[in-house]
């Protein structure tokens, strides 16, 4: 298993963090078939090269089918995840992220900023 460190001092994009992953020598094909192991369906990956005040990287887009997709809750989101075919380690990792997130916002929801 290799291992991957994202110093995100200033924060992360959604499209710039996958596309981090394909610069770093991830097929793009790999990505498409591990999120296949999600009971999700109704999106699509596009990955392209784009150039950002001098600087080069991969954006990959999800492009969402959104009459495709329901309203989810927290708890169909962890269903999700738990009923995936995704290794054991790569759900825990998931599951403990997702909620952590999770919590934040809900912090953040309530008015309440505090870690």
């Amino acid at each position: 298993m290799r291992l991957a460190y994202f110093d995100c001092f200033a924060g992360i994009s959604g499209e710039y963090d996958p596309g981090a992953l394909v610069d770093a020598g991830v097929d793009v094909a790999v990505l498409r078939e591990e999120l296949t192991k999600l009971p999700v369906s109704g999106y699509s990956l596009e990955a392209k090269t784009v150039k950002r005040g001098g600087f080069r990287g991969t954006k990959v887009d999800v492009v969402v089918d959104e009459k495709a997709q329901p309203p989810r809750r927290y708890t169909d989101i962890v269903a999700m995840i738990s009923e995936s075919t995704l290794e054991p380690a790569v759900q825990k990792g998931a599951l403990d992220i997702f909620s952590a997130v999770w919590g934040r916002l809900k912090r953040i929801c309530m008015g309440k900023r505090s870690k």
